[in-house]
């Protein structure tokens, strides 16, 4: 008999991040916001921002779990977050994930997620390495903060890649909501031009739990 091999995973029933975040969007301009975790299907009335945090640290615990197994990523961004029943965030799409050990520049070149790649990805400059996942980590939380929206929704990529290398530009976001859950700082960094200056997933969990323990 054929050796079969298949993958299994958990159904997401709300579908992944950004659409998700977009639904909540067109809800609150209805007047009919609903969004959190809760017994029933939806909770109204959550508190959206500390839901938004909340999903960032989830996110950023399941990246710092993939890196403890030398596990890259590879094409981190709100589309590849899935939310289940108790609205809880999975990390999916892993096409294009390598291990450590994987790495070479056979594969160094990535078409894919450009929005969401460092500059020295960009530049083709670099492997794929932690600190690349780092940087698109920064903007798949932007992408959280504008609650779904792509990242320079109104450029294309051939003036995203200018805007970032060229001019060091990061994608526009709400800087006055990202000040009050305490994380613009911690932005900056993950999507700092020297991969070397970024903070380890380690540290983003700590800088996120300390801004979640804030707001409560």
């Amino acid at each position: 008999m054929q050796d079969i091999k298949f993958f299994v995973s958990p159904y997401a029933e709300h579908g992944c991040l950004m659409d998700y975040l977009k639904r909540v969007q067109w809800s609150k301009e209805l007047g009919k916001e609903t969004v959190g975790r809760g017994k029933g299907k939806e909770k109204p009335d959550y508190g959206l921002e500390r839901e938004l945090l909340g999903w960032m640290l989830e996110i950023a615990k399941g990246m710092e779990y993939l890196h403890s197994k030398r596990i890259l990523h590879g094409d981190l961004k709100g589309a590849n977050i899935l939310i289940d029943r108790q609205f809880r965030c999975i990390i999916a799409d892993f096409g294009h994930s390598k291990t450590l050990s994987q790495v070479d520049y056979t594969n160094a070149k990535h078409a894919h997620g450009f929005r969401w790649q460092s500059p020295e990805l960009m530049a083709e400059r670099s492997l794929l390495t932690k600190e690349n996942d780092v940087y698109a980590f920064g903007i798949t939380c932007v992408e959280i903060l504008t609650m779904g929206s792509l990242p320079w929704p109104m450029i294309p990529d051939n003036l995203v890649r200018e805007r970032v290398i060229d001019f060091d530009e990061r994608p526009p976001y709400p800087v006055v909501l990202a000040e009050r859950l305490g994380i613009r700082t911690l932005l900056e960094s993950c999507w700092n031009k020297f991969a070397s200056e970024r903070p380890s997933f380690g540290e983003i969990v700590r800088r996120l739990e300390t801004a979640e323990a804030a707001m409560r």
